[in-house]
């Protein structure tokens, strides 16, 4: 079995910060935790990133603690919540 690695994400997430977020994902290639507990906003940058983060990891490999009800809504009006793992 591999191992969980975690990134832990605060503040806002959108436009500004992409770079950010890219590099953070782009160091994990296998089943993680992101942990959204302190993510005041999520614009549709962010939610781009994870999804296609989620994509190349593989289906239900990602994890999300503390994600948003934007987060889940969103995933679920695009029928893409078999990516993730969501978890309170």
């Amino acid at each position: 079995m591999e191992p969980l690695r975690a990134a832990r994400f605060t503040g806002a997430l959108d436009l500004s910060n992409r770079a950010e977020t890219q590099h953070i994902l782009s160091a994990i290639d296998g089943p993680c935790e992101l942990h959204l507990e302190e993510v005041s906003f999520l614009d549709s940058t962010a939610i781009t990133e994870f999804v296609e983060f989620a994509r190349r990891i593989g289906p239900r490999r990602v994890r999300v603690r503390g994600a948003t009800f934007q987060f889940r809504r969103i995933l679920q009006l695009v029928g893409l919540t078999h990516l993730f793992d969501i978890v309170d």
